[in-house]
């Protein structure tokens, strides 16, 4: 999953450095420091909280780590930043509306979103 994020990352790379998140006590992950490539397909794999999901959440910036940076190019990604409309996350419970169809759910996110050229993308 990733490369040692030592190596020199591109303007594109997604960046993960000393990443931490802790839920009061209980450590979800601990010091998680990888690099991935633009374009790179990557599968996040391990048991039942192992962090796959607190990992997710991370790097689509629905929630903030406890410490360490996560960078896309050499912008941070934070909770609410921008860079957050270039980011697409169906987790585990996607929260579609089940009465509408898969083009109205997207249609209507990205109303929402305000998504450039819906119609194209969809």
């Amino acid at each position: 999953m990733g490369k040692e994020s030592s190596q020199a990352a591109s303007p594109r790379d997604l960046r993960l450095d000393q990443v931490s998140k802790s839920f009061g006590r209980h450590r979800a992950l601990a010091e998680v420091s990888l690099t991935f490539a633009a374009g790179e397909v990557a599968a996040v794999l391990g048991p039942n909280g192992a962090g796959k999901s607190t990992l997710l959440a991370l790097l689509s910036t629905l929630m903030q780590p406890t410490q360490g940076t996560i960078t896309l190019g050499e912008q941070r990604l934070t909770r609410g930043s921008p860079l957050r409309a270039l980011i697409g996350y169906v987790g585990h419970e996607p929260g579609l509306y089940g009465d509408l169809s898969a083009k109205q759910n997207l249609r209507l996110f990205a109303s929402l979103y305000g998504v450039h050229e819906p119609e194209r993308r969809i």
